[in-house]
């Protein structure tokens, strides 16, 4: 098993990532990566790869509150 880091829920993205995992519609329709990155990010971006990154880094970001 990989080693993860703690989550800090003072810190500012932390915070940000815990703030928008407890949204109450995703306890109805679950969670997808889109959905958080809609809400983490707030502009769309035009091209391929600055949107593939953005994707892996919620994924990152993701792995943080499972591995909790």
């Amino acid at each position: 098993m990989q080693r993860v880091r703690a989550l800090d829920p003072f810190r500012a993205d932390d915070y940000c990532l815990l703030q928008a995992i407890n949204r109450g519609e995703f306890a109805i329709n679950g969670l997808r990566n889109r959905d958080l990155e809609r809400l983490l990010y707030a502009d769309v971006p035009a091209d391929l790869q600055p949107k593939h990154r953005r994707s892996a880094s919620v994924s990152r970001k993701l792995r943080l509150p499972r591995a909790h």
